[in-house]
C-alpha cells in the first residue's frame, strides 16, 4: 500500500472480514452453500433456487466461501513463487464517487458474468446437454475467467498462478448460476467486487494522496 494509514485500513479490514467469514462458518451460515458444492462437485448435482428473502444467507454464504477460497488460493500462489502478486494501481477509479464506481463496477462485472457464465452454461450448455460437456464448459470458462484476471498484474511481474483465485472463483461463480440463475451469479459477483473495491476507495480519501494501489480483483 501506499502508506501507513492506507496499509493500516486495509489490515483492519481484512482482519474484520475475516472475523467474519469465521463467525459465518461457526453459526452454520456456510453449511448449506458447502454443502451444495460438495454435492456438485461429487454427484453434479445442481439444487436450483430462487433468490428470496429465504435464501438470501445462502447467496451470502457462497459470497465468503468466494472470499475464504481467493484468500487461501493467494496465500498458496505467493508461497510458490516467494512473493506477493505485483498489482496495476487502480487510482483512476478509486478518484470517481462512490456511485459512479460502483456503477461502473456493476457494468463489468455484469459483462464478465454474460460471457464466462451465460454464454457456456446459459447459451452453450443447453445445446450439448451432457455431463461431461458440463464440466468442460465450466473448467474453460473458469481457466478463461482467471486468465483475463492476469492483466490485473503489473507488465513485467505477470504470473498465471496468481490468478488463481479467480479460476476457483469462476468455478464457484458457474454453480452459482446454476443453482441461482443469471442474477444469483451476478448477485455474488457484484458484492465479492464490492466489498475488495471500498475499503480501497476509501484509503484512498484517508491518504489525501494518490498512492493508494493494490487491485485484487
Amino acid at each position: 500500500m501506499g502508506n501507513k494509514n492506507t496499509a493500516a485500513l486495509w489490515l483492519l479490514y481484512v482482519v474484520v472480514l475475516s472475523g467474519f467469514s469465521i463467525w459465518f462458518f461457526l453459526t452454520g451460515g456456510l453449511n448449506e452453500p458447502t454443502s451444495q458444492l460438495i454435492s456438485f462437485f461429487k454427484e453434479t448435482r445442481v439444487n436450483r433456487q430462487s433468490i428470496s428473502l429465504a435464501n438470501l444467507n445462502v447467496l451470502i454464504g457462497f459470497v465468503f466461501i468466494n472470499y475464504c477460497v481467493s484468500f487461501a488460493a493467494i496465500i498458496f500462489a505467493s508461497i510458490i513463487k516467494k512473493r506477493g502478486p505485483k498489482m496495476q494501481p487502480i487510482d483512476a477509479s478509486l478518484k470517481l464517487p462512490f456511485w459512479l464506481m460502483n456503477f461502473i463496477l456493476l457494468g463489468v462485472v455484469t459483462m464478465e458474468e454474460v460471457i464466462f457464465r451465460w454464454l457456456p452454461l446459459g447459451f452453450l450448455l443447453p445445446i450439448f446437454d451432457t455431463r461431461s460437456a458440463l464440466w468442460i464448459l465450466i473448467i474453460v470458462s473458469s481457466l478463461a475467467f482467471g486468465l483475463v484476471h492476469i492483466g490485473n498484474q503489473k507488465l513485467y511481474r505477470k504470473s498465471i498462478i496468481f490468478t488463481l483465485p479467480q479460476m476457483l472463483g469462476g468455478i464457484i461463480l458457474c454453480y452459482v448460476f446454476l443453482a441461482f440463475g443469471f442474477l444469483g451469479a451476478l448477485l455474488v459477483h457484484f458484492i465479492f467486487n464490492a466489498i475488495l473495491f471500498i475499503p480501497l476507495w476509501l484509503a484512498y480519501r484517508v491518504d489525501g494522496n494518490n498512492q493508494s494501489n493494490n487491485q485484487l480483483l
